[in-house]
């Protein structure tokens, strides 16, 4: 197979040119560097309704990833009637979330039987560590504090999620538009 000269040069230059774009891109680390989400200031706080059978029934304020007992704690702790096994002590509590703690006698009287342990709060992965007291909020990536309820998470907040982009948050709100809310994380498979 013979080649003009025209057909030789343009073979060099396709030929050097791959080989210095495939150089360059050996060189150039930065190609697979980790997407960066925008700023965002992390929620260093969360406000919860206790009431019930506790000493201190009203809104809390405290940090993100408390558990509901933790609540029950600040709130001054459980009345001699109260029945815990009514809730599940070991969930976290949720921003804007309201845990009743009901009384045996309300209980006997509603014919109410104890919670098995919830299919609707289970968590996707575990909560970020809490920050320190006078520690500042990250600001430098969308931070979620786990677990978040699906029914009110947000599109920002599903995008910061590995492996969900803007389009599959998209089609998951979209979704739950649609069709109400959702049981569990399984519904979304």
């Amino acid at each position: 197979m013979f080649l003009t000269i025209r057909q030789k040069i343009a073979a060099l230059i396709l030929l050097a040119s791959l080989a210095v774009g495939g150089i360059l891109l050996f060189l150039q680390r930065e190609v697979f560097k980790v997407q960066e989400y925008p700023l965002v200031p992390a929620a260093d706080s969360i406000m919860v309704h206790v009431c019930g059978a506790v000493k201190k029934p009203g809104v809390i304020k405290t940090t993100p990833g408390k558990r509901k007992y933790e609540l029950i704690e600040l709130a001054g702790g459980a009345l001699p009637e109260a029945d815990l096994r009514m809730i599940n002590l070991a969930a976290y509590a949720l921003d804007g979330e309201q845990i009743h703690l009901p009384t045996k006698a309300e209980v006997a009287r509603k014919g109410l039987s104890p919670r098995k342990s919830s299919s609707r709060k289970k968590l996707l992965k575990p909560p970020a560590k809490r920050p320190k007291a006078g520690q500042a909020a990250s600001l430098t990536k969308l931070t979620i504090n786990w677990p978040r309820n699906l029914n009110k998470i947000t599109k920002a907040e599903l995008v910061a999620i590995p492996g969900i982009g803007p389009v599959l948050a998209e089609r998951i709100l979209e979704y739950r538009r649609q069709n109400g809310a959702f049981g569990s994380y399984a519904d979304l498979a």
